[in-house]
């Protein structure tokens, strides 16, 4: 009987260390809890807060035909943007956060384990990254704006809400949509997919559904 317990004790704990010696474990790992001071979660949220309200207030003043106008409206895209996506992205992948068991391995389980991604840093740099794509070019002084998400980002890890995957992927969510996207927004004629010819138009409707061109917000 004793042989038999000591047996069950020691497959148990193997699968518990086989469990925490996933692939991304090695990235990931708990730090020691801190929300004193500027990692407080007021602190970084009031920042955030205060910039997003700062830039639509200011998007609405400039409105869309000027550069740093264009540039906000695009911002307060990607904010939106990548705060549904990480929201969708935590209902499905159900990720155990750091405080919910200290195993970065523990995917899908339901309920209110809601740690990948980081919705707080997708957020910050969605709010950053459309300033740095426009500006990053001509002024390198703008890539200081990734301060942003990497303080909010740790902040989040030291408050032991989140692995440090999730924090990466929340800044790799951002930059799959929001770059191409502004990219191409930063064209003058806007055009961003394909436009068909006038004679291939005629010889097939079908060529119709190419043409799609983004224009810029008007001022009301």
């Amino acid at each position: 009987m004793r042989l038999k317990f000591l047996a069950l004790l020691i497959s148990i704990v193997s699968l518990h260390c086989e469990a925490q010696n996933c692939g991304w474990s090695r990235i990931d790992h708990e730090v020691s809890y801190d929300a004193s001071g500027v990692w407080n979660p007021s602190a970084y949220r009031g920042l955030l807060g205060g910039l997003t309200i700062a830039q639509i207030g200011g998007a609405f003043w400039e409105g869309a035909e000027t550069r740093f106008g264009k540039t906000m409206w695009q911002a307060i895209d990607a904010e939106l943007i990548a705060g549904l996506s990480a929201e969708a992205g935590k209902r499905i992948f159900t990720r155990a956060r750091p405080n919910q068991g200290n195993n970065p391995c523990l995917w899908f389980q339901g309920g209110s384990h809601h740690s990948f991604p980081s919705g707080e840093a997708a957020v910050a740099a969605g709010l950053v990254t459309p300033y740095i794509m426009e500006y990053g070019s001509q002024d390198p002084a703008s890539y200081v704006l990734l301060l942003l998400p990497a303080y909010v980002g740790a902040g989040r890890i030291k408050n032991q809400a989140h692995w440090q995957t999730d924090v990466i992927a929340a800044g790799r969510l951002v930059a799959s949509p929001v770059g191409p996207r502004t990219a191409c927004r930063r064209q003058s004629s806007f055009n961003c997919f394909p436009t068909a010819s006038p004679s291939e138009s005629r010889n097939s409707s079908s060529l119709a559904s190419l043409r799609c061109s983004f224009r810029a917000r008007r001022r009301v």
